[in-house]
């Protein structure tokens, strides 16, 4: 590229310059000539103090021949000049070089036509990457990372959807994430392992464009420890702001302000159970449960991964496709619901937070719908913009995810949280002892079916953010003063969303058919596309009878109700402190023994009843035929339930 515009002439404002880049296309020797003068020196033609020193030097040596205060202007005319030369060069490199396995422009346009969209794109990237199971959570995890392209509020307000993404050490956080992002398009996602305070800022005023409709998402939670005064005006806001003092070519400080635009959104993988709390709030919870055969499953799609099979598969064909048909369908970036109605809110007074969450769900609707904007309706509003209308099925979606895999969202405990506080409580009313002592991690974990080091690395979170548990000064755990199970006891997640049915009957829509080709094929949560067998739409493995997460038959639920006991509450999710104990997979620093990180039950269900293999293969046979629904809700003979 350099060698077609290696030596270039200008002329500016009287002066001639004459510039020879050397390495980089700004980088150089430059010279100017004027009244029989000239003078030359190397400078960064990017670099604004660079090219004040220039400019200062020529006018010093021959200040009869150049006024330092032209060149400056001069100099900042040749580098614009610069940027257009050099943009148009990559511009007709990128345009002459050959088009390596181009993408087939009508096989992606299929992909986003049919009815089914982000089930066929998690179906696809849960086979390029071999994912197990978590459909749910991939599903999640897509929306989050897609809401991105939704077009701003009126008011300038995002309307994305930001997640936490909670797991224990090695369960396959940054897998998921990195499944779902390798199948977006390469703008639309930015990854980092770190950041600085105001890396953003820096990052943006180099590409004002590097964080509009953009997914972010870090390695771990400890990346974003410096961004948090960053991410939350972006993430309520659209944009942030920073201003600061610099020095101009003169040498005077200035006040300066640098800008991120959005919208943006954010997936932060973690082992932590709480993030700083005012950005908590704006995130919705995304939990990676346990289940029996879990390892043994994984492990199985490792080895699948070394099969001649797997490597002769072109997945980046793959990959491409799905990027170039999510291209597709950003001409429109305004989704709205069809018509008002009253009771469309989202109605507990249990959480502090309640519009934020509400926010972050209808996002999951709308993003949904966003990718089904050729199986809808696309209106044009008075100020020509179109615009897709959700429908009932596009809330149905969120709704199903949601319950499967974002009930953290509401009550920020987890089965394991559940299996501790149930153990504790049952060795307290087995124990006949007049004193209160405490109970090893050894033996609750015991009867939880776990290991002790899964019990500890929740223990600072039980005893001091929920406040349940209490640390003895004899050692071991307790429950407070007149613990009930039904302080932690699961029970309807859902509780103060509208149902399905009711926002179908609001809106003068239909819910879709569950299984509209009649394929006998239904979408599990944990297992992907499965066959539809008698009953089994109301029972699926690790869901509903968790018998792996909880072995030992004591009754558990999902609705905590408020607990004060010498001074502490229990709020989901609702706190303002940043969170400083021990990550989960992080054991105390006082604590010296050697530890395991990795524990799974050794008992529960059989995992699946169908191959994986014979799944995958129907999947890739009718791929082009089949739309899978992502749950079968099925309605009891009560009318006013829904069973999920």
């Amino acid at each position: 590229m350099d060698k077609e515009i290696n030596a270039k002439s200008y002329e500016v404002e009287g002066f001639t310059f004459g510039f020879a880049p050397s390495g980089s296309p700004f980088e150089g020797h430059l010279s100017v000539g004027a009244k029989n003068q000239s003078f030359t020196s190397a400078l960064k033609l990017d670099k604004l103090g660079s090219r004040a020193r220039w400019a200062k030097e020529a006018a010093e040596l021959y200040p009869k021949a150049f006024n330092e205060a032209s060149l400056k202007r001069a100099l900042n005319e040749v580098m614009n000049r610069r940027v257009i030369e050099v943009d148009e060069a990559k511009s007709a490199e990128a345009e002459a070089a050959p088009v390596e396995n181009p993408v087939n422009e009508e096989e992606a346009r299929q992909l986003v036509e049919a009815t089914g969209v982000l089930d066929r794109f998690v179906e696809s990237m849960a086979q390029v990457h071999e994912v197990y199971g978590d459909r749910a959570q991939l599903k999640a995890v897509a929306l989050c990372g897609i809401s991105a392209q939704l077009g701003l509020l009126p008011d300038g307000r995002p309307l994305g959807t930001n997640c936490m993404l909670v797991a224990e050490a090695g369960r396959g956080k940054n897998y998921l994430a990195d499944a779902v992002a390798n199948g977006l398009p390469e703008p639309w996602v930015y990854r980092f392992e770190s950041a600085s305070a105001k890396s953003f800022f820096y990052q943006a005023g180099a590409d004002p464009e590097r964080f509009r409709h953009c997914w972010t998402y870090p390695g771990e939670a400890e990346a974003t420890d410096q961004l948090v005064e960053t991410l939350r005006p972006l993430l309520s806001g659209g944009k942030a702001t920073h201003t600061t003092v610099n020095k101009d070519a003169s040498g005077t400080h200035m006040p300066m302000e640098m800008t991120i635009e959005g919208p943006i959104t954010l997936t932060v993988p973690t082992v932590r159970n709480k993030l700083d709390g005012q950005l908590q709030t704006r995130m919705l919870v995304v939990e990676l449960d346990d289940f029996a055969g879990r390892v043994a499953a994984h492990s199985a799609k490792v080895s699948k991964t070394l099969l001649a099979d797997y490597a002769e598969q072109n997945h980046g064909d793959t990959l491409r496709l799905w990027q170039a048909a999510l291209t597709t369908l950003t001409g429109v970036r305004r989704v709205v619901v069809p018509k008002e109605a009253e009771l469309f809110t989202f109605d507990s007074d249990e959480i502090s937070h309640g519009a934020r969450l509400w926010r972050n769900f209808l996002s999951l609707m709308l993003t949904n719908a966003w990718l089904e904007q050729n199986n809808r309706e696309i209106r044009e509003l008075a100020n020509g913009e179109r615009t897709v209308v959700a429908t009932a099925a596009d809330y149905k979606a969120a709704y199903q995810i949601f319950e499967q895999a974002c009930k953290r969202s509401v009550i920020n405990l987890s089965e394991r949280h559940r299996e501790i506080l149930d153990a504790v409580y049952q060795l307290q009313q087995e124990d006949d002892s007049p004193f209160q002592s405490g109970y090893s991690l050894r033996k609750i974990a015991e009867l939880c079916g776990c290991s002790h080091q899964a019990v500890k690395n929740h223990r600072s979170y039980l005893t001091k953010s929920v406040g349940i548990l209490r640390d003895m000064e004899g050692g071991g755990l307790r429950l407070v003063a007149d613990a009930d199970p039904s302080w932690w006891e699961d029970g309807e997640v859902l509780a103060g969303f509208p149902r399905p049915e009711e926002v179908a009957e609001w809106w003068g829509d239909e819910l879709p058919d569950d299984d509209p080709e009649g394929t006998g094929y239904r979408s599990d949560p944990h297992e992907g596309l499965q066959p539809l067998q008698e009953g089994s739409e109301a029972s699926y493995p690790h869901t509903n009878g968790r018998n792996a997460v909880n072995p030992h038959g004591l009754q558990t639920g999902l609705h905590v109700n408020p607990v004060e006991e010498e001074g502490l509450q229990v709020k989901p999710l609702s706190t303002e402190e940043v969170y400083s104990e021990n990550g989960i997979d992080k054991p105390d620093a006082e604590d010296s023994e050697e530890v395991s990180r990795v524990s799974t039950h050794s008992e529960g269900p059989e995992t699946h009843s169908t191959p994986d293999d014979d799944v995958d293969e129907w999947f890739k046979d009718n791929a082009d035929l089949y739309s899978p629904s992502p749950y079968r809700a099925p309605v009891d003979d009560d009318e006013d339930t829904v069973e999920l």
